[in-house]
């Protein structure tokens, strides 16, 4: 008989009283306190529909929601990815509460999203969203287009 598990996120990382969720922890000299790892299973959703412009082809296409802070984006807290489905929907569950930026991407260029020069130039074409615990956020978006120099 299978055991059914929750799906949960990484909500905090303490060692000894600061926050490491953003950060690297080198634990190879003694740690200056107690490690405290704690997951939670009240993560929120975000879903919506993404509009192809005319010049887009018709290729896959990814959502991608990202932590607002930059900090967070390679971290464990960092980025979700989804397949946009043939109707235009996504959606993305259980993630941490907090704010994110939301943007779409042909699948061809979904490498860019490593690049933080590009997400920069870009970010003023991205969609804020705030995530609350257990809750549901929706969002339209548009296939963004790169400049080709990105690419």
């Amino acid at each position: 008989m299978a055991a059914w598990v929750r799906p949960a996120y990484l909500a905090s990382i303490r060692v000894g009283g600061e926050e490491y969720i953003a950060k690297e922890i080198d634990l190879t000299g003694a740690a200056p306190g107690p490690v405290k790892i704690v997951y939670r299973t009240d993560g929120g959703k975000v879903s919506g529909t993404v509009e192809r412009g005319e010049d887009q082809g018709g290729g896959p296409v990814m959502a991608v929601v990202l932590p607002k802070d930059f900090a967070l984006r390679t971290g464990p807290a960092g980025r979700q990815i989804a397949q946009v489905n043939q109707t235009g929907a996504f959606e993305m569950s259980n993630l941490r509460p907090g704010e994110y930026v939301v943007l779409a991407l042909a699948s061809a260029d979904i490498q860019l999203i490593e690049d933080e020069e590009t997400m920069k130039a870009l970010e003023s074409k991205f969609q804020a969203v705030k995530v609350t615990a257990s809750g549901s956020a929706a969002v339209q978006l548009k296939v963004l287009s790169v400049p080709a120099e990105k690419k």
